[in-house]
């Protein structure tokens, strides 16, 4: 009979906690979709993904296909947006970029963020002569200004896509370093992580099931945050040369070059130059809706 209460007791508590779960996701998720520009952020990311998975099949022509007969026209016809000083179709270049401009923005905060969580909750966790080491290093690189300390690695390196990924990787991981740090030292005094070292826990188990999850929804407002600047960064290496190269149809490199023809051949630069805000728009709205939905006083109302 006690065994059988004690089976009961333990599926409430399951059922009991697995209901709770489900009624704070529903929460997070109606406090962000009632955002309306949270809508709107999801709404431009979601059709800049489609165009980057079906915009090479979809785009007139291909993006280094030149009609030099047809160069600098206008929008119209049978140029949508026009054409650029080698006769290539904007429009074109635009959905062949999207693919090259999300991907290569999106990768510098993946690797921000596996080099900056571990290394921060490390640092918390073990503190000593490790965690101060880590932190140092973290203030190191924090210690100069973001975008020129990006300009100068990638000049170092050459320029180049991979070139622009690293010296933006670079600048972004000691931003997860310090935001896990915190987080660390405040939950490895919590009575969950001290019960799990009293029954004999390794540190690893302890990183990996009982503080690494309780930071996942920080992690997520940081990255959805993050996720717009990268885009932007990745871009103005781009634009002044250090990123990619012709003839990539990447949008920093496109403004770039349009911004010499400019203003009588305006087409060149604007509609590239739209593209990237209104990604950075988007992800910046997301960023924001994200944010409120995790508030604690927002959910608590």
């Amino acid at each position: 009979m006690t065994t059988q209460h004690a089976t009961a007791n333990r599926g409430g508590a399951s059922g009991l906690a697995a209901q709770l779960l489900s009624d704070g996701t529903r929460r997070t998720f109606r406090i962000f979709f009632a955002n309306r520009l949270s809508v709107v952020g999801v709404s431009i990311i979601l059709i800049w993904i489609v165009v980057a998975i079906i915009g090479p099949s979809v785009a007139p022509y291909t993006y280094y296909e030149q009609h030099l007969a047809e160069r600098l026209q206008p929008p119209g016809g049978t140029h949508v947006l026009g054409t650029d000083h080698l006769g290539r179709d904007v429009l074109s270049r635009i959905l062949w970029g999207t693919r090259v401009t999300l991907t290569w923005g999106l990768l510098p905060i993946v690797a921000a963020v596996l080099i900056g969580v571990p290394t921060g909750i490390v640092a918390g966790y073990f503190g000593g002569w490790l965690g101060v080491s880590i932190m140092r290093l973290a203030d190191l690189f924090l210690s100069v200004p973001a975008l020129m300390f990006a300009v100068a690695i990638a000049a170092a390196l050459g320029p180049s896509l991979s070139s622009a990924l690293v010296a933006v990787s670079l600048v972004w991981w000691p931003w997860y370093t310090r935001l896990m740090h915190a987080e660390t030292l405040a939950l490895k005094e919590k009575v969950f992580v001290e019960a799990a070292q009293g029954l004999g826990a390794s540190g690893v188990h302890v990183m990996l099931r009982h503080i690494l999850p309780n930071t996942v929804s920080t992690i997520l407002v940081r990255t959805s945050m993050d996720l717009g600047f990268s885009v932007l960064y990745m871009a103005a290496l781009g634009f002044i040369g250090l990123g990619a190269q012709p003839p990539s149809p990447e949008w920093g490199l496109a403004v770039s070059i349009g911004r010499e023809y400019m203003p009588e051949f305006w087409w060149m630069a604007v509609f590239s130059g739209l593209a990237v805000f209104s990604v950075v728009f988007g992800f910046n709205m997301i960023g924001d809706g994200i944010r409120d939905a995790f508030d604690p006083e927002i959910r608590g109302r």
